[in-house]
C-alpha cells in the first residue's frame, strides 16, 4: 500500500550546522493546508493538517529542482527488504595435496 501528500517546499538553503551551504542544503516541506471547501487543497487539509519533513540534499541539481512555496506530490511506498545472500564459501587448494602414490 502506498500514501500519498501534497505538500509545499517551505525552506531551501543551508543548514544551520553548515551555515555556508557549500557541502548541501536544507529542503523543508509542510502540508497543503487551507480550510475553505472550494479550495482543492482543502481534502489534502483533512487528511494532513500539520507537520512537517526535511532533507539535508547534497545533489546540486536535487536541491535546485526544490522550489520555496511550490507545491509537491510525494508517495509513501513501504521498501521490501532484498531476500538473503547466501554466503559463498571460497576454497583454495591445499599447498601440498596428499599423494596418489600407494608404492610404500
Amino acid at each position: 500500500m502506498s500514501v500519498q501528500a501534497k505538500v509545499r517546499c517551505i525552506a531551501n538553503g543551508p543548514s544551520a550546522w553548515d551555515t555556508t551551504g557549500a557541502s548541501g542544503r536544507q529542503v523543508r516541506f509542510t502540508p497543503v493546508y487551507d480550510p475553505d471547501p472550494s479550495h482543492p487543497n482543502f481534502q489534502w487539509s483533512q487528511a494532513t493538517p500539520s507537520g512537517y519533513f526535511e532533507m539535508y540534499v547534497t545533489n546540486p541539481a536535487a536541491y535546485e529542482a526544490f522550489e520555496v512555496n511550490q507545491e509537491y506530490l510525494v508517495t509513501f511506498e513501504p521498501v521490501v527488504p532484498p531476500a538473503p545472500v547466501e554466503p559463498v564459501v571460497v576454497t583454495t587448494p591445499d599447498e601440498n595435496p596428499p599423494s596418489d602414490d600407494t608404492s610404500d
